[in-house]
């Protein structure tokens, strides 16, 4: 179910803006907020608890935790069909911290593309890389906006990994986050947009 009456709430884009259009936009079985961000008189922990959403979506088979505790940006998973008091429910918990609000955003819309329409299905990035490999030189496609259609996470950011899509249709893995620029993904959008109208 996509909730559009929220996403054009403006209370939503006070803060963890590009969170709740994710969650909003995607076809998801429940949302849960917890979140104490907006709170007028927040005890101590509520002030250091903002961020505390529970999703569940039967697409995925998960209920994911998207959460920012005591300074610590975290998105949790686990297998939304399994008994919770089983220990395959706990052997299949997995979470992934992240430094900033961009990466753990980046993260999130890649884990929902199969909840999400197709006009926002697809993220993408500006691709350029200055690594020359004989067996695998992409350099050809340097300037291309490509599909992001797998990520993996890292130790930190140096060490996430992921998947892309060329404009020609080949794939390539182990492409570093250097190697990506989403902002730009995010401005040539716009561009798009404002030209369309």
């Amino acid at each position: 179910m996509r909730r559009t009456e929220d996403l054009a709430n403006p209370f939503y884009k006070r803060r963890f803006k590009e969170i709740y259009k994710l969650l909003f936009s995607a076809d998801l079985d429940e949302i849960s907020d917890h979140s104490n961000w907006f709170k007028v008189n927040p005890s101590y922990v509520e002030q250091k608890r903002p961020l505390w959403i529970i999703i569940e979506s039967k697409i995925l088979n998960k209920r994911i935790w998207i959460t920012k505790d005591f300074g610590e940006l975290e998105i949790a998973t686990a297998q939304l069909d399994l008994s919770c008091n089983s220990n395959a429910y706990s052997n299949s918990y997995k979470r992934v911290r992240f430094k900033n609000q961009k990466e753990m955003t980046n993260y999130l819309e890649i884990l929902l593309q199969p909840c999400l329409s197709k006009e926002e299905k697809i993220a993408q990035a500006k691709f350029f890389t200055k690594i020359v490999n004989p067996e695998e030189n992409y350099t050809s496609h340097n300037g291309e906006i490509v599909e992001i259609i797998d990520f993996q996470k890292g130790k930190d950011v140096y060490c996430d990994r992921y998947t892309v899509r060329f404009n020609d249709g080949s794939i390539a893995s182990n492409i570093m986050s250097c190697e990506l620029d989403f902002d730009y993904s995010l401005d040539n959008k716009k561009d798009e947009e404002e030209q369309v109208i």
